[in-house]
C-alpha cells in the first residue's frame, strides 16, 4: 500500500445480534450434546462430524449430533451415518428459524469446516454458551484460542475430536472457564461494537476532509 493510505486502513471482523443469541441456562454434562450448523458443501466437512461422534459412542459415551442447514451433499452425509448404525444418535433438522432453541438444548459446538473464511456461526454458540471444537479453517484462527475460549486443531483426526470432547464434559471446571471465555469473545463482535466503531471510522475520515 502506498505510504499514506497505511494509516488509514481499518480492519473489522464481521458481527452478530449478540443479544439474539445469548443465553446464560445451565448446560448439563451428564450426556454429550453436540450441534453443528451449516450449509450442507464439501467445504463444511461434515462427514467429519459423524466420524467423531462414532468414536464417542465407541468409547461408550451417551452422546447425540444434531445438525442444522440444507444442501448437496445433506444425503451422502445421512448414508455414511447408517453405514455406521449411527442414525438413532443423529438429527438432520434442515433449515430452522429457531436456532437458538437447538443451541440452548445442546452442551457443545462441533465445527468441522476445512476451510472457513470467518465463521459466524461459532461466535452465536459462543454467545449462547456453548463451548466450541473447531477444525482450523484459518479464518476462525482470528478468534479462537486454543484452550482459553475454545479448542481448535490442525488435523482431522477424530479420536482427537472425541478426547477434547470427552476431557471437557468431565471437567465441570475447564467447561464453566471456556464457556465464561466464549461469552466475553462473542460478545467483542456484536453489531452494536460493530456499528460503534464504523461510525467512529467515518467521523474520523470526515474530520480529516474537513
Amino acid at each position: 500500500l502506498p505510504k499514506n493510505l497505511k494509516g488509514k486502513i481499518h480492519l473489522l471482523g464481521n458481527a452478530i445480534n449478540y443479544k439474539k443469541f445469548h443465553s446464560s441456562s445451565n448446560k448439563f454434562l451428564n450426556e454429550i450434546k453436540l450441534i453443528n450448523m451449516g450449509s450442507f458443501v464439501p467445504k463444511k466437512n461434515q462427514i467429519l462430524a459423524v466420524k467423531i461422534l462414532n468414536q464417542l459412542i465407541k468409547k461408550g459415551h451417551k452422546a447425540n449430533l444434531v445438525f442444522l442447514g440444507d444442501g448437496p451433499t445433506i444425503n451422502n452425509i445421512k448414508s455414511y451415518s447408517n453405514q455406521l448404525n449411527l442414525e438413532n444418535f443423529i438429527q438432520f433438522k434442515g433449515n430452522v428459524d429457531n436456532v437458538k432453541t437447538y443451541l440452548e438444548n445442546s452442551n457443545l459446538y462441533l465445527h468441522t469446516a476445512n476451510y472457513e473464511p470467518f465463521g459466524l456461526v461459532i461466535l452465536e454458540a459462543m454467545a449462547a454458551g456453548l463451548p466450541t471444537i473447531s477444525l482450523d479453517g484459518k479464518g476462525n484462527r482470528d478468534f479462537i484460542e486454543h484452550k482459553s475460549n475454545g479448542f481448535i486443531f490442525q488435523n482431522e483426526n477424530p479420536e482427537i475430536f472425541a478426547n477434547c470432547i470427552i476431557d471437557l464434559i468431565n471437567n465441570q471446571r475447564l467447561y464453566m472457564n471456556i464457556k465464561k471465555n466464549g461469552y466475553i469473545t462473542a460478545k467483542k463482535y456484536d453489531i452494536k461494537e460493530y456499528v460503534s466503531k464504523l461510525i467512529a471510522i467515518y467521523k474520523e475520515s470526515i474530520y480529516s476532509i474537513n
